[in-house]
């Protein structure tokens, strides 16, 4: 698979994920201590968080990395 397609389903898993819990993109930054913005330029496809990010994300929506990273 290419780098940006992997890219745009770990940002539409964040986005299916966070959905799920029926959360905001500013309860997720609050979650994973990171800006709202930066949330939404996530899942925009805008930018793509480093590994450091990912795994605030993880540990804030309560999934392991493999959940984030399934299809790619």
């Amino acid at each position: 698979m290419e780098y940006p397609d992997a890219l745009l389903i770990i940002r539409h898993n964040i986005y299916i994920l966070r959905l799920e819990k029926r959360w905001s993109q500013e309860k997720l930054a609050f979650a994973a201590d990171i800006f709202r913005s930066y949330t939404g330029s996530i899942e925009r496809g805008e930018t793509g968080p480093n590994t450091f990010v990912y795994f605030k994300i993880v540990k804030a929506l309560e999934v392991n990395l493999e959940t984030i990273m399934k299809g790619t």
